[in-house]
């Protein structure tokens, strides 16, 4: 019953699902990937610690697995990606592709490194130095985004709520209207 209204139901289109070129779009590329799959009805094919158990629950996931092994094989364009998608290319284990994929882009060696490059942008960044050319506000939008990358790499390694506040007035403190606001907020 439940493959039958699986095939009927929803109708699933691998083209929704976004291309990665470069593993520093994994953090976008994935949040889509995610969000696409919960509303195709495919998201537990991304959840490495789902295992069917009865004997539909199986059909069903193996359908589910043939989808999302279609979409990965399409999207993943990154060096590794192909790499991983073609090593599962005989059994089509589309929840082994996603998670190798996710363990590279999240907890390799490249991610550290990634983790660094994020936090040096975070400590240096500096608005009014003249390399920043798109406004106040995005300055601080992109500093935001910075942390929260830095943080979902380093989910045991979160600033303090302070300390992202005081990082962020030095990151500031050359514009004079940043400052007089800053100032107020603290009173």
């Amino acid at each position: 019953a439940e493959l039958a209204t699986f095939k009927k139901g929803i109708k699933r289109d691998a083209a929704l699902y976004p291309v990665i070129k470069q593993d520093i779009e994994w953090d976008t590329w994935n949040r889509s990937i995610v969000s696409i799959a919960r509303a195709q009805a495919v998201e537990n094919v991304l959840d490495s610690t789902f295992k069917p158990i009865l004997q539909e629950e199986v059909l069903l996931f193996e359908e589910k697995q043939k989808f999302m092994y279609s979409v990965f094989e399409r999207t993943m364009q990154t060096d590794k990606g192909k790499a991983i998608v073609r090593s599962h290319e005989k059994t089509f284990d589309a929840q082994m592709v996603y998670k190798e994929m996710y363990d590279y882009c999240v907890s390799s060696t490249k991610a550290l490194l990634n983790s660094t490059t994020l936090l040096s942008c975070i400590t240096s960044a500096r608005l009014g130095d003249g390399s920043w050319k798109s406004g106040a506000s995005k300055f601080i939008l992109h500093w935001e985004e910075q942390v929260r990358q830095y943080e979902k790499l380093l989910p045991n390694d979160h600033f303090p709520e302070k300390g992202k506040l005081i990082m962020l007035q030095n990151a500031v403190h050359a514009i004079q209207e940043l400052r007089q606001v800053q100032t107020q907020a603290a009173q």
